[in-house]
């Protein structure tokens, strides 16, 4: 079941890299190359396909910029690809999860501070990923372009995208 389940998500990637022009073809006309070229290939995808981002790709992230910003990259990636895909009824969503109890904290390298201060410093208990998968399925199902999993990441997000200054005076 789980070699079923990772070569239906690999032929799906694959599917998708080709939505991205590779002919040098001018900005703007990328979707039309890419209805041409895959648009038939995509139609038997269709359903959420979802990307794992973070909270990180969303507000500020002070001390893991180089993480926030590959998560920041996944969320454009993920919004762009979402608009090329629709026509043939491919949903992209970026997945966005807060502080998650997977022993992430636990197991990193930690250079600039200890373990124990960096994780003293998490703002909120880590959720168990159990209620994490059903957030994210939730998400899926209403067919949100970003799935904000935690309670936490949902009020840190609308803040930051109404009053930027707030959420920056914070971090």
């Amino acid at each position: 079941r789980d070699l079923d389940r990772q070569a239906h998500v690999r032929e799906r990637s694959q599917a998708l890299e080709q939505l991205v022009p590779r002919d040098g073809a001018r900005a703007g006309h990328g979707r039309d190359i890419a209805r041409l070229r895959v648009g038939p290939r995509l139609s038997h995808l269709a359903g959420p396909s979802p990307n794992t981002a973070s909270l990180a790709g969303l507000i500020p992230s002070p001390g893991i910029t180089a993480y926030a910003m590959t998560k920041h990259a996944v969320v454009g990636l993920s919004v762009s690809l979402r608009a090329e895909a629709a026509i043939y009824g491919v949903k992209v969503n970026a997945v966005c999860p807060g502080f998650v109890a997977t022993g992430i904290y636990e197991a990193s390298e930690y250079r600039s501070i200890s373990k124990e201060t960096s994780i003293k410093q998490i703002p909120f208990q880590p959720r168990p990923v159990d209620a994490i998968a059903r957030d994210i399925v939730r998400g899926l199902e209403r067919n949100k372009p970003v799935v904000v999993v935690t309670g936490h990441g949902r009020v840190g997000h609308a803040i930051f995208r109404i009053w930027p200054g707030l959420v920056h005076w914070f971090s």
